[in-house]
């Protein structure tokens, strides 16, 4: 009789054993099919973009520029206000760190001042780019290939920053001329649409009031524009810009 029930006991333990085992293997992670291809990573705009902003070598004698650079507060100011986060990419620091930075940002500031693009070279005379002017070269065709490839990648230059476009889009330095009356300037705004003619090898600029088109101002309000067209309310300071026929005679400009 004791056999018989021990016999019992272990047939028992032993399905007792196999559905707990059972209920266990259930409870494991499938593997997953390596054979179905990731979704493609959807693109939102960005209300906080990541915008770098190169610095210049510093102009205060108390912080010499062999050791120092610096970036103007209204240009993180106004990045910041306008929601963005603002970080500084130093012009004399490796390429190995700049290209880290560049991968993890949205856009590029070339902020205006008064650092060096050109330098004279001691050994052979010759005029060439200065650390700082390389740096914003390099960053200019960053943003020309990443647009290139399809990925919207902003680029922005103010005053020195611009004229470092021009010369690096131009691949001229003639491109940038000297202008008088500029400095410390104050004026309004004018609004134009220019079609360029080319008649007789000759230039001929249609000039047409239009904002709407405009990039850069088809969205500002129109009480905002009224005052850019009215009053005096823009400064200058430069010493350089880029003539407008010059501008629309390279079409690489244009």
């Amino acid at each position: 009789m004791q056999s018989k029930f021990w016999k019992i006991f272990l047939l028992l333990l032993l399905l007792l054993i196999s559905s707990c085992s059972d209920k266990n293997n259930s409870k494991l992670p499938k593997k997953k099919n390596l054979s179905i291809k990731p979704k493609k990573p959807s693109f939102k705009r960005n209300p906080n973009p990541i915008i770098g902003i190169l610095t210049q070598p510093s102009p205060f004698l108390e912080f010499p520029k062999e050791h120092y650079s610096h970036i103007a507060s209204a240009y993180v100011k106004g990045i910041e206000a306008a929601g963005g986060h603002a970080i500084p990419i130093k012009y004399n620091d490796p390429k190995e760190k700049i290209d880290m930075i560049l991968n993890g940002i949205n856009g590029i500031l070339l902020p205006g001042g008064g650092a060096n693009i050109r330098e004279k070279n001691l050994t052979t005379g010759r005029r060439q780019f200065t650390i700082y002017g390389k740096t914003a070269r390099y960053l200019i065709g960053f943003a020309k290939k990443e647009n290139r490839l399809g990925r919207y990648f902003p680029l922005w230059g103010t005053c020195l920053g611009f004229e470092m476009m021009a010369m690096a889009y131009s691949g001229k330095k003639s491109v940038i001329r000297k202008v008088f009356g500029m400095v410390n300037h104050v004026d309004s705004l004018t609004f134009i649409q220019v079609r360029v003619l080319l008649i007789n090898r000759i230039y001929m600029e249609l000039f047409v009031k239009n904002v709407q088109n405009s990039k850069l101002f088809r969205k500002a309000p129109s009480h905002i524009l009224k005052i850019l067209e009215q009053q005096k309310v823009l400064y200058f300071n430069h010493k350089y810009a880029i003539y407008r026929d010059l501008f629309y005679r390279k079409l690489f400009l244009n």
